[in-house]
């Protein structure tokens, strides 16, 4: 409380206590900033990984991803996109560092470079997110996550600028996966990076997960066409048993000797 208290003199008594107003809003508008982003933080998904779909996660800390793959629209217009966000209570605004979806097109959520601005709203019981795209709303169903298990978004890195690696893996409850990083150590920066997608199988005595990877820009460029092979989590069409080891407490997430990754959902 001392933090936000002054001592001021308007009687001529030394030591009488005020607030700080300024100390004091910018503490309160923090909260509020803080519970707003709690209320909106979750995986938000439309379509599943089979059909098309946009998957949006919205870690608490302030960073996204977006996977998207619309199969009306033409191979560079769907893709990864990340970054960080920030919302008010009625507005999402977006603030690219990734984009492999349409760079440069306003495809996605926009581009680096240019904040997009989405009126959002939710439902009562904030299952429903409704985003409006140029006077269009899509509703985004919720997806409920258990931090008492292996389903949850697991972060590696940070999407907090451009140019900095990170790997998110979303575990979802329906057996549906997305995988989205950033390597700028490897051969092939442009190619070796990217979203993959599609659904996986948990062994709980062998702790081994096997990926069957739908959705593949992870090691293709912007036509479809494989440039680099075994890339991300593996290849569309091929499927490989992957040793993951899940800390006790159910917090880090493991490919021994490869990545370790922490909860972020």
């Amino acid at each position: 409380l001392e933090d936000y208290l002054i001592a001021k003199d308007d009687t001529g008594k030394e030591g009488r206590a005020y607030f700080d107003e300024a100390k004091a809003r910018a503490y309160f508008l923090s909260e509020k900033s803080s519970m707003t982003m709690s209320s909106i933080a979750g995986v938000w998904k439309i379509g599943s990984t089979s059909s098309g779909f946009d998957y949006f996660i919205l870690l608490p800390n302030g960073e996204f991803m977006l996977g998207e793959y619309d199969k009306e629209s033409s191979e560079p217009e769907n893709g990864l996109e990340a970054g960080t966000y920030s919302y008010d209570g009625s507005t999402l605004t977006f603030n690219l560092s990734y984009d492999k979806n349409g760079p440069q097109n306003d495809s996605g959520v926009g581009d680096i470079g240019r904040a997009k601005s989405v009126p959002v709203s939710l439902n009562a019981d904030t299952t429903v997110l409704t985003m409006t795209f140029d006077g269009v709303s899509f509703p985004f169903e919720k997806v409920e996550l258990s931090t008492s298990s292996i389903y949850g978004v697991w972060v590696a890195g940070s999407a907090l600028s451009e140019g900095s690696d990170f790997s998110y893996l979303a575990l979802l409850p329906n057996n549906e996966f997305l995988y989205g990083e950033y390597d700028s150590t490897v051969n092939n920066p442009e190619f070796e990076n990217g979203l993959e997608a599609g659904t996986y199988t948990y062994d709980k005595e062998t702790h081994h997960f096997t990926f069957n990877i739908l959705y593949d820009e992870n090691g293709y460029d912007d036509k479809g066409i494989l440039i680099v092979d075994n890339t991300g989590l593996g290849d569309k069409g091929v499927t490989e048993a992957i040793p993951m080891l899940l800390s006790e407490d159910n917090t880090i997430l493991s490919i021994p000797n490869a990545i370790t990754w922490t909860r972020g959902l």
